[in-house]
């Protein structure tokens, strides 16, 4: 039973690439050493990972602030359908007061063609 569990040993040796005389100490020495730097890779990443995400949960949140601070008007579900309707009926196009109560000057009427032909025809016979 002995030669059959050091038979064992060297395979798992030669599996992992060990030497095949090392001392079963030093092996496992080895792969305490490689699980332990193994698990503190694997929190170091989770750290950065979270810090990535939470950067650009800020980001995307302070995005979303200057973008609703930008906006006149809520975007949701309908808007567009008020929008037009508004236009439809005529009440996008707000008029304003004072501007409406201007007095509004009037521009004489354009000379008639009758004239002109007139006069041209009477330098062309000359």
């Amino acid at each position: 039973m002995f030669e059959q569990m050091q038979a064992k040993f060297k395979a798992l040796l030669a599996f992992f690439g060990e030497d095949p005389s090392s001392d079963v100490d030093v092996f496992l020495g080895t792969v305490w050493q490689f699980i332990s730097n193994f698990e503190k890779a694997k929190k170091e990443n989770a750290r950065k990972r979270a810090a990535e995400k939470k950067a650009a949960n800020a980001a995307l949140s302070s995005s979303a602030k200057k973008e609703k601070t930008t906006t006149t008007a809520a975007a949701g579900p309908g808007t567009m359908d008020q929008i037009i309707e508004q236009m439809r009926s005529g009440k996008a196009f707000h008029v304003n007061k004072r501007l409406s109560k201007a007095p509004t000057t009037t521009l004489p009427p354009p000379p008639s063609s009758s004239s002109s032909s007139s006069s041209s025809s009477s330098s062309s016979s000359s």
